[in-house]
């Protein structure tokens, strides 16, 4: 009788402390043999992370808003690839991470578009995010770039200078 009380215990244990991890398999997938895991974020977009590649992707419609399960995601990350559908990206998701070295997003996007691996709204006149795991100590705001947007170069601690142009106007 102790030893069934044991195997229960500890079997409550376990299921306790998997129920209670942010990434659970409840709120993730875990595909056989492939280093991947997968989930959602709000009602229409899906995320996909790729072990061998270090990719995170997003795909679907609409807002890409804030996830704790994305910001407190544990797996390095170099490349973060947004879908041509979602039309609003919350950089709070990749605030914290130091390990991004480029965002793609697909081609055909409406909203946003990338250049030499930094998000900027689709008429690159606002920086929206540059990559924090990058190893270059300096950035030149491109030209057309009139606003620098809020939380755009945080956790980038490589980064020591930034060439503002003469056409940014506003920065959050």
């Amino acid at each position: 009788r102790a030893i069934v009380k044991k195997v229960i215990s500890t079997i409550l244990a376990i299921e306790l402390t998997v129920s209670l991890n942010p990434l659970s398999t409840n709120n993730r997938n875990v595909l056989a043999n492939t280093n991947a895991y997968s989930g959602t974020v709000g009602e229409n977009i899906t995320w996909d992370y790729d072990e061998n590649t270090q990719t995170l992707s997003f795909d679907g419609e609409g807002k890409l808003d804030y996830s704790s399960q994305i910001s407190q995601f544990s797996k390095p990350i170099k490349t973060i690839k947004i879908g041509k559908d979602i039309n609003y990206i919350s950089v709070s998701n990749f605030e914290d991470n130091e390990t991004i070295q480029q965002y793609i997003v697909e081609d055909g996007n409406e909203v946003y578009c990338t250049k030499d691996g930094v998000i900027y709204d689709k008429n690159e006149e606002k920086i929206i995010k540059y990559p924090s795991g990058v190893d270059n100590s300096q950035f030149k705001v491109p030209e057309t770039v009139k606003e620098i947007g809020k939380y755009a170069f945080s956790s980038s601690k490589k980064l020591q200078n930034i060439i503002l142009n003469k056409s940014i106007n506003n920065i959050e």
